[in-house]
């Protein structure tokens, strides 16, 4: 990450203390070390985004980003505490929903990819990895390790 955010930090979004919401993440199964970073790095940075364009833009967390949020939450005061000093105010969690089918609102998580790309200029961690493992059965495919079946998603449906 560059290092302007850390000098330029006058929103305190990079110093304050999430120790603590580290530890509970690595409590959870499947949760490397390198998982647990990413994903604080991701929530801050998200934090960031709110912060400059939670105003014009609705902006939905990645599920890496929303665990890391809901367990800073559960550490009400320090919760409570670090929005006042980042927002001046409490920041409410609620589900992202489209007004009309009361369903996820991709497209608050698609403006979140692109302000997280123009902003850092890189992709969140889970659309990294998902990038990675695609790239994988691709490749895999293409040596015939797999059979494809049938389009799935937007990737395959993959038979061994």
């Amino acid at each position: 990450m560059s290092t302007k955010y850390f000098l330029k930090d006058k929103h305190g979004i990079f110093t304050i203390d999430l120790d603590q919401v580290k530890a509970s993440l690595a409590k959870k199964p499947g949760w490397s070390r390198y998982m647990v970073e990413e994903s604080i790095m991701d929530y801050r940075r998200f934090l960031l985004l709110i912060k400059k364009h939670g105003g014009r833009y609705e902006l939905a967390p990645t599920k890496l980003i929303d665990e890391a949020w809901h367990q800073h939450i559960l550490f009400t005061r320090k919760y409570h505490h670090d929005c006042a000093v980042i927002f001046g105010r409490y920041l409410h969690h609620f589900p992202v929903l489209d007004n009309e089918n009361k369903r996820f609102d991709f497209q608050a998580l698609d403006m979140t990819r692109k302000l997280y790309f123009d902003e850092f200029g890189e992709h969140l961690f889970e659309y990294r990895q998902w990038v990675f493992v695609y790239n994988v059965i691709f490749n895999n495919i293409k040596r015939g390790f797999y059979k494809v079946k049938q389009p799935f998603y937007g990737l395959f449906k993959v038979l061994t």
